[in-house]
Parts: structure tokens; sequence; C-alpha cells
């Protein structure tokens, strides 16, 4: 199966990253992805994550 994406989204915090896990799992029930990734980082106090939107082709 192939996979295309169709949008990112960007969710910051400054919060721990049990907090923030939780505002990323509210804005993937928002969205309600076929499929998606997250990749997370930590710049200096802030934590961001980018939350990639697929489906399949």
């Amino acid at each position: 199966m192939e996979l295309e994406i169709l949008d990112s989204y960007i969710v910051e915090s400054s919060g721990d990253l049990e907090d923030h896990n939780k505002k990323i799992a509210e804005k993937i029930q928002q969205l309600e992805p076929e499929y998606y990734a997250v990749e997370t980082d930590i710049i200096r106090v802030v934590w961001r994550s980018k939350i990639t939107v697929m489906g399949s082709k």
C-alpha cells in the first residue's frame, strides 16, 4: 500500500510531556485521519509536534 501526505499540523505547548501528548491525542481525534505520523522535538522549553495526515492512494 502506498500513502500520500494530505496535510500537516503543528501542536506546540510549554507544559510537561504528558500534557503535550494529551493535546496531540485531542488534535488527532479531531482530525480523524486514516493514517498519521507524529514527530516530536523539544526546543528549549517548548514541545513541538508535527502531525502528518496521510491517506491511501
